[in-house]
């Protein structure tokens, strides 16, 4: 699914606004699967969770589960929303219901399917979990 990897890379380097807003508020980027060795925060991994192959009598299909996690240094304030939460809305204005250009498919949704803030380890870290479902039919 290097083709899948590439079209979620291709959409966040994009020119749209979401993109652009994204970008700004990752200011230490988006990566596939793991952050290189001291990369400081904030920022984000993707990976894929799964795929299932389907079919019908006719067309051919991608059924993937793909994840981001946000990670962040800054806690939740009682007064304001944080570095974690706004990076977290930036993330899912640019990728709810997203079609992404899939090289050899097309891309029939992109749905967010769970989040989960997660209490911080004794690090103070934050991560924000979000999972999708990306359907893509096979050209």
């Amino acid at each position: 699914m290097e083709v899948l990897f590439k079209a979620i890379t291709t959409l966040y380097k994009g020119d749209s606004a979401p993109a652009v807003t994204l970008r700004a508020s990752l200011t230490n980027g988006l990566h596939f699967y793991v952050a290189p060795q001291g990369t400081n925060m904030p920022y984000a991994v993707y990976f894929l969770v799964s795929t299932v192959p389907e079919r019908n009598f006719v067309e051919r299909f991608e059924n993937s589960l793909l994840q981001f996690n946000i990670f962040s240094s800054r806690g939740l304030s009682t007064n304001s929303a944080d570095e974690i939460v706004g990076i977290y809305d930036d993330l899912i204005s640019l990728f709810d219901e997203a079609l992404l250009t899939i090289t050899g498919y097309t891309s029939l949704y992109m749905l967010r399917e769970f989040s989960e803030l997660l209490y911080p380890d004794d690090d103070e870290i934050y991560m924000y979990s979000t999972t999708y479902r990306i359907l893509a039919e096979k050209d």
